[in-house]
This record gives structure tokens, C-alpha cells and sequence, in this order.
């Protein structure tokens, strides 16, 4: 009788074969190049999209994987050399909403895009994310000025670099609303130096317009000449939407209206008609805590010619107990640093609180730095607060306070309520 023969490698191979049918093929492995769905879009939505927009501040708009894509190598140049984003407060000061900063591996990842070839990757991966602060959540009133402006075109000297103009923006208020969050949009970026808005009673405001002999808002070089205007809210270069923290706003009273304070500058630019807007957003119900903006100034100092570094500082006494929410400085093109501290109450000891640090100050990317802590700064009554300053002068001319571009200043606003 013959031996039986056993038939194992075949046997295997059904066995085999039956196990990969039922289970399906093992997964490929993932592609370990970077790539826009996966990678590089959660980034751009969250660190870039919202100043890259068609028509913003930005010479290029970032939306969309073919803007990404033509721009890879400018991208992964600004990130790698840490221009970009812009954010210019000092980490070792506070902590911010919003803040344009980068991981190192987010860094890495922008680069490796550009190097790889951009790649698309799958669909699948996909993040739906749209860019954070980038709009309002809601706006429930557009503003502007009854007409278009030129800037200087009521002005007897053609020739002059700096204007500022006020207009009526009235939002036909017929009972209280509080202010929760805004935003700006200039008509002429190139020409729109800043915009500063005060809210004041409406027979005021149409007073001073009436006065004017041009009929079009009104010339208002060092404020906008109310008796006592207060201001809620301003836009500078680099300024996008402004949210107010959360349980906070400015109230405007029925019958109010807002003054528009712009100042123009024509010194890169030629004047155009421009109509610059502002989107206003009402909390739902009334907020429980009320703040305003309170001034800090420096008029005093006087640069030297041909200085780099000059420095000056100053104190304030603020008399009462109040939450410090949030602190916008600002300088004109020589500004050097910026900084704003809470120092202890006169006569005891303690550590000093830091608000604000730019240790390079950027004229082009300025913005309200409202505080990462969830119920604002503390500050107690008689704590000083302190406005430090400093400029590098190339001119052979002294630079003090001005209005004009080409003067300077020192300032900065707090966002404040009272005691929390």
C-alpha cells in the first residue's frame, strides 16, 4: 500500500487566501509627507486665514489650496524666519486671546508642504475648520458717513501729508445696547492712519457738523471737539474684528450717536474718495459688566535727533478698585518698545504685573491684547500703573507729541470695569 501524501503548502495557501478575503487587505500605511487636507489647512484656518483675505492688509490672500499652494515657498520662508504670523507682544509678559504663535512642529510642517511639492492628500482627511476671529458671530448694524471722503479735499494746502476728518455714524439707537464686539474696515488702507470712535449725545455731534463750513463732517485735529466724548473702540493697522471679553461691553444710550474720528496720512499714497465702515454687534441681553476705555499719555518727552533708544516713563494713580480687561499701545513709525505694568500700591512691596511688552514695536501691526485670564486683571486702589516708551530717531530733528505721522506718541488704552 502506497504512503499517503499529505498536501501542506497548498492547504496554506487556501487557508491563507480565505483569512485575507474575510479581513480584506492590510491597510496601506499612511503617507508620511505633509499635505493640505491633513496638515497644513487646520493651520492656515487657525493661525493665517483670518488677516489673509481677497482685499485685506496682506499682499496675498490665503483661503484656499491653490493660494496655499502658489505661495508655499513665501509661507514656509516668513514662518521659518518667524515674521510670520505677526505677534509682537513679549510671551514672558501675559497670556492673550487669540494669539498668532507657532509651534515648532507647526513650523515644520508648513516647511516640509513647500518642500514636498504641496501636496493635495486625501479628502478624507479634511479638517472643516473656518479661520477663528476672522468675523463677527453676528452684526446688527452697519455704519458709514453720509458720503464718501477725500481726504484734504476741503483743505486750503493740497499738499498736506496728515488729516483728520470726523463723521456722524448713527445707529438710531431708540433704547440702551451694549457693545460687545466691532469691527472697522477702512475704505483706503493706504491712506486710513487710524480711526478713533467716541459715542456722544446726537444734538452734539450735528452742532459741530453744522459749524462746518464744508457740510461733510468736520476737522478735528486733537480729538473730536465734544465736551466730554467717550470712546468705545478704534482700529490700527493690524486691527481685524474686536470682541470684547465675554460679560463685558460699552453701553450706547438711545438717541446717541458715534463720531468717527480718522486720521488720514498721504505720504505713501495719492487721496482717493473713500468710505470707511464700521460693523457694530449688540449683546442679546444686557451684559453685567460695564466698561470704558481709560487713557494713559506721555505728552512730555522730547526725542533728540539722531537718538536710537530714547527712553521715558511714567506713572498713573488709579483711585479705585477695577478688573483691567485688556491694553492696545500706541506709537507712531519711530516707536522703538512699548510696555505697560501694574506696579504695587505706594508704600508696600511686591512683584509688578505686566500687561503689555513689545520689545519690537511695528507700526503695521498694532491690536487690543485682551487677557488670556477668564476674569481679567485685578487692580487695586492707589496701584500706579506705568507707561514706558521708547524711540529711535534717524531725523535731525526733535520728534515730540504730535498728530502727524511723522511726530509721535506714547499712549495706551485700558479696557476697563469696575471691581469683579
Amino acid at each position: 500500500m502506497a504512503p499517503m501524501q499529505v498536501f501542506r503548502a497548498p492547504f496554506l495557501l487556501v487557508v491563507a487566501a480565505a483569512l485575507t478575503a474575510a479581513c480584506g487587505a492590510p491597510p496601506a500605511k499612511p503617507d508620511p509627507r505633509a499635505n493640505w487636507y491633513r496638515d497644513v489647512q487646520p493651520i492656515i484656518a487657525t493661525r493665517c486665514a483670518t488677516c489673509h483675505v481677497p482685499g485685506g492688509i496682506t499682499p496675498f490672500a490665503l483661503q484656499t489650496y491653490e493660494e496655499v499652494k502658489e505661495h508655499s515657498a513665501q509661507v514656509a520662508n516668513a514662518v521659518s524666519t518667524h515674521r510670520m504670523p505677526p505677534w509682537v507682544a513679549s510671551a514672558d509678559c501675559n497670556s492673550y486671546k487669540g494669539e498668532r504663535r507657532l509651534t515648532q512642529s507647526e513650523i515644520a510642517l508648513l516647511v516640509d508642504f513647500d518642500k514636498q511639492g504641496a501636496l493635495l492628500g486625501d479628502v478624507a482627511d479634511q479638517h472643516p475648520l473656518k479661520p477663528t476671529g476672522a468675523e463677527l458671530p453676528w452684526v446688527d448694524k452697519t455704519v458709514k458717513a453720509a458720503a464718501p471722503y477725500t481726504p484734504n479735499q476741503f483743505a486750503a494746502d493740497k499738499k498736506r501729508v496728515d488729516d483728520y476728518r470726523c463723521f456722524i455714524l448713527d445707529p438710531d439707537l431708540t433704547s440702551t445696547r451694549d457693545l460687545i464686539g466691532f469691527e472697522v474696515v477702512p475704505g483706503d488702507r493706504r491712506a486710513v492712519h487710524h480711526v478713533l470712535l467716541y459715542t456722544v449725545p446726537k444734538a452734539e455731534a450735528m452742532a459741530l457738523e453744522d459749524g462746518s463750513p464744508e457740510g461733510l463732517g468736520w476737522q478735528c485735529f486733537g480729538g473730536p471737539g465734544t465736551d466730554a466724548p467717550k470712546m468705545v473702540g478704534g482700529w490700527v493697522p493690524g486691527s481685524g474684528v474686536t470682541r470684547f471679553p465675554g460679560q463685558t461691553g460699552v453701553s450706547l444710550f438711545a438717541g446717541d450717536v458715534l463720531i468717527m474720528q480718522v486720521h488720514y496720512n498721504l505720504s505713501q499714497t495719492t487721496a482717493i474718495p473713500e468710505e470707511t465702515q464700521v460693523k457694530l454687534q449688540y449683546s442679546v441681553n444686557p451684559v453685567p459688566y460695564h466698561a470704558q476705555m481709560f487713557p494713559l499719555v506721555d505728552k512730555k518727552f522730547a526725542i533728540p535727533p539722531n537718538s536710537m533708544g530714547y527712553a521715558r516713563s511714567i506713572e498713573f494713580e488709579l483711585p479705585v478698585d477695577a478688573t483691567i480687561w485688556g491694553v492696545i499701545p500706541h506709537l507712531h513709525t519711530k516707536g522703538a518698545t512699548a510696555k505697560v505694568e501694574i506696579l504695587p500700591p505706594t508704600g508696600t512691596t511686591g512683584a509688578d504685573t505686566c500687561l503689555v511688552d513689545i520689545p519690537k514695536w511695528d507700526f503695521q501691526w498694532q491690536q487690543f491684547y485682551f487677557f488670556s485670564a477668564p476674569r481679567g486683571v485685578p487692580m487695586s486702589a492707589n496701584s500706579r500703573l506705568k507707561l514706558s516708551c521708547s524711540w529711535n530717531n534717524p531725523t535731525s530733528q526733535t520728534v515730540t507729541w504730535g498728530e502727524g505721522t511723522d511726530d509721535e506718541m506714547c499712549l495706551a488704552f485700558l479696557y476697563v470695569t469696575g471691581k469683579i
